[in-house]
Protein backbone atom coordinates (compact mmCIF):
# COMPACT_ATOMS: atom_id res chain seq x y z
CA UNK A 1 0.00 0.00 0.00
CA UNK A 2 2.73 2.50 0.88
CA UNK A 3 4.58 1.79 -2.36
CA UNK A 4 1.48 2.76 -4.35
CA UNK A 5 1.19 6.07 -2.51
CA UNK A 6 4.92 6.69 -2.94
CA UNK A 7 4.78 5.92 -6.67
CA UNK A 8 1.70 8.11 -7.08
CA UNK A 9 3.45 11.06 -5.42
CA UNK A 10 6.52 10.57 -7.60
CA UNK A 11 4.30 10.43 -10.68
CA UNK A 12 2.48 13.62 -9.67
CA UNK A 13 5.83 15.32 -9.09
CA UNK A 14 7.02 14.39 -12.60
CA UNK A 15 3.79 15.67 -14.14
CA UNK A 16 4.09 18.97 -12.28
CA UNK A 17 7.73 19.24 -13.35
CA UNK A 18 6.79 18.90 -17.03
CA UNK A 19 4.44 21.89 -16.69
CA UNK A 20 7.08 23.89 -14.78
CA UNK A 21 9.77 23.12 -17.37
CA UNK A 22 7.54 24.42 -20.17
CA UNK A 23 6.65 27.52 -18.13
CA UNK A 24 10.33 28.15 -17.36
CA UNK A 25 11.24 27.84 -21.07
CA UNK A 26 9.07 30.91 -21.79
CA UNK A 27 11.42 33.05 -19.68
CA UNK A 28 8.98 33.98 -16.91
CA UNK A 29 10.28 34.50 -13.35
CA UNK A 30 8.51 32.05 -11.04
CA UNK A 31 8.94 34.53 -8.15
CA UNK A 32 6.41 36.82 -9.85
CA UNK A 33 3.73 34.11 -10.04
CA UNK A 34 1.34 32.26 -7.79
CA UNK A 35 1.19 28.53 -8.58
CA UNK A 36 -1.93 26.44 -7.95
CA UNK A 37 -1.90 22.66 -8.40
CA UNK A 38 -5.02 20.49 -8.68
CA UNK A 39 -4.78 16.70 -8.87
CA UNK A 40 -7.67 14.38 -9.71
CA UNK A 41 -7.77 12.14 -12.79
CA UNK A 42 -5.29 14.60 -14.31
CA UNK A 43 -2.91 17.26 -13.05
CA UNK A 44 -3.78 20.92 -13.57
CA UNK A 45 -1.04 23.48 -12.91
CA UNK A 46 -1.98 27.17 -13.05
CA UNK A 47 0.61 29.97 -13.06
CA UNK A 48 -1.03 33.33 -12.22
CA UNK A 49 1.07 36.51 -12.49
CA UNK A 50 1.23 38.77 -9.46
CA UNK A 51 0.51 42.47 -9.85
CA UNK A 52 3.52 44.70 -10.43
CA UNK A 53 3.85 47.39 -7.71
CA UNK A 54 3.60 50.16 -10.33
CA UNK A 55 0.39 48.98 -11.96
CA UNK A 56 -3.18 49.26 -10.84
CA UNK A 57 -5.83 46.65 -11.29
CA UNK A 58 -5.86 45.16 -14.77
CA UNK A 59 -8.52 43.26 -16.67
CA UNK A 60 -7.61 39.82 -17.92
CA UNK A 61 -4.80 37.42 -17.12
CA UNK A 62 -1.77 39.54 -17.91
CA UNK A 63 0.32 41.90 -15.80
CA UNK A 64 3.74 43.45 -16.35
CA UNK A 65 5.21 40.20 -15.02
CA UNK A 66 3.65 38.16 -17.83
CA UNK A 67 0.58 36.21 -18.85
CA UNK A 68 -1.31 33.57 -16.85
CA UNK A 69 -0.75 30.02 -18.10
CA UNK A 70 -2.67 26.80 -17.31
CA UNK A 71 -1.46 23.28 -18.05
CA UNK A 72 -3.26 19.94 -18.06
CA UNK A 73 -0.94 16.94 -17.65
CA UNK A 74 -2.03 13.35 -18.35
CA UNK A 75 -1.35 11.10 -15.34
CA UNK A 76 -0.46 8.07 -17.44
CA UNK A 77 1.93 9.64 -19.94
CA UNK A 78 3.00 12.60 -17.74
CA UNK A 79 2.89 14.74 -20.87
CA UNK A 80 1.21 18.10 -21.30
CA UNK A 81 -2.08 17.57 -23.13
CA UNK A 82 -3.30 21.16 -22.94
CA UNK A 83 -1.75 24.58 -22.45
CA UNK A 84 -3.89 27.71 -22.35
CA UNK A 85 -3.15 31.37 -21.76
CA UNK A 86 -5.41 33.70 -19.80
CA UNK A 87 -6.98 36.52 -21.79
Amino acid sequence: MFDVVSNEKAQNKEGIKSAYDDFFSMGYDINNYTVDIFISNQIKVVFTPKFHPDEGLVLGGKTRHGRGVSYIVDLTTLKIVSKSFAR
